[in-house]
């Protein structure tokens, strides 16, 4: 048992049932598969373990806290259960990650874990559902001959069919003929680096997606993180997913993915920074700009995000009334407008500008897509929101078309 037991970064929520306190630890990173219940003393324990203090430290606190003796047996016990439940930052959590990464490594393919809930997983019945979203949307005036990047919605399909129709009709129009796709979704958990890299090909019920092995090794070369440190992060991550789903159903087996998630600028980059300003986010971009740029045959890079995020469900205190969501729509448009003019530093200022507001999920992807692929014009294809009555929260996403400028 360690000597200065540390506890991981978790989720916590606040239980209350019969009367009774406790609290919910949720495992961001989806390590524990469910949340973990600790009565209200044995969180207090745990909230305690800040790796500064000892098991005797720990023991004389929590006597102080709760106001009877804790005998340090009991300590041990609970830390032990804290340790076998992946809530602390030791050799046990450690081991159990590099044996998860290591076996998801090993995979002939990246499953597709929302096949038979968030679309259909019979084959025929989703390739007609996406013909259906596909082939109701109409023809887009206008659009660039040659498109080379898109932002597209990653929410599911339920909600956000007719925008993924709209936006993929107009990506279908304007190419096609199958290509390279690098698509940029969002890992919804810290990661270590800005960009998060796999090598195991994504499958979808519609068949498996050949990746760019080439592409992906010139990205970790011309990096000197490591691109793949967080590559467990794919296995649960569903925007790469649905964009799959639409590339392969369009395009077939001919179309090849690079997969990559984009994990939050934090710390630093924050409101009146530059991402660029980050030694570690600014050699992504050039990465993946060079990748492009070198690249045998043409590529176009996706954004799979959504916009704003806004209601009791995203930490507002005021539910998602009409005029909220108009609210939310208004930044939305502010932002697309920036991205349509291919103005990363202005969308990224006004995006995260007081503490980003609207919680828009897709920073990180879209300014990646429009510092990479500069200069660069967009063509708004479609904007919209879904709502939430249960918890009176809503979610905008929209789709976009871009071209060289």
């Amino acid at each position: 048992m360690d000597t200065h037991p540390r506890r991981r970064a978790l989720e916590v929520i606040p239980l209350e049932a019969k009367g009774q306190r406790a609290v919910a630890l949720r495992d961001p990173a989806d390590h524990s598969r469910q949340p973990v219940i600790l009565t209200a003393a044995a969180f207090l324990l745990w909230s305690m373990c800040d790796g500064e203090h000892t098991v005797r430290d720990l023991q004389v606190e929590l006597t102080r806290r709760v106001g009877e003796l804790v005998m340090s047996s009991t300590i041990e016990a609970m830390l032990r259960e804290f340790d076998d439940n992946l809530l602390m930052d030791t050799p046990t959590y450690h081991d159990y990650v590099r044996g998860r990464l290591e076996a998801y490594r090993q995979r002939a393919s990246r499953p597709a874990i929302h096949a038979g809930g968030g679309y259909p997983a019979d084959p025929k019945e989703l390739a007609r559902l996406l013909d259906g979203l596909l082939d109701s949307a109409p023809p887009f005036p206008g659009l660039p001959a040659d498109v080379m990047g898109l932002i597209a919605p990653h929410i599911d399909l339920a909600r956000g069919g007719p925008v993924y129709g709209s936006t993929y009709a107009a990506l279908r129009q304007s190419v096609p003929e199958a290509r390279r796709f690098v698509v940029l979704g969002i890992a919804h958990h810290a990661t270590q680096t800005p960009l998060v890299l796999t090598r195991v090909p994504y499958e979808t019920p519609l068949g498996r997606c050949t990746l760019d092995a080439a592409f992906i090794d010139s990205l970790a070369l011309r990096c000197s993180q490591d691109l793949f440190a967080d590559e467990l992060a794919h296995e649960s991550e569903h925007s790469i997913e649905f964009t799959a789903l639409f590339l392969n159903h369009i395009y077939g087996p001919d179309v090849t993915l690079v997969p990559i998630l984009c994990g939050s600028f934090e710390p630093g980059g924050g409101e009146g920074e530059s991402p660029a300003d980050l030694g570690p986010v600014r050699e992504c971009v050039e990465a993946l700009a060079a990748g492009v740029a070198e690249a045998d045959g043409p590529t176009c890079v996706i954004a799979a995000v959504d916009f704003s995020h806004i209601g009791p469900q995203f930490g507002d205190p005021r539910p998602a009334t009409p005029a909220f969501v108009e609210w939310a729509e208004a930044r939305d448009q502010q932002l697309l407008n920036l991205a349509a003019a291919g103005d990363a530093e202005g969308f990224y200022a006004a995006a995260v500008a007081n503490d980003n507001e609207s919680h828009v999920c897709g920073v990180p992807a879209i300014y990646m897509l429009l510092a990479a692929l500069a200069p660069v014009t967009g063509v708004l294809i479609d904007h919209a929101h879904a709502v939430t009555d249960e918890t009176r929260s809503a979610v905008t996403f929209a789709g976009m078309v871009l071209a060289k400028a």
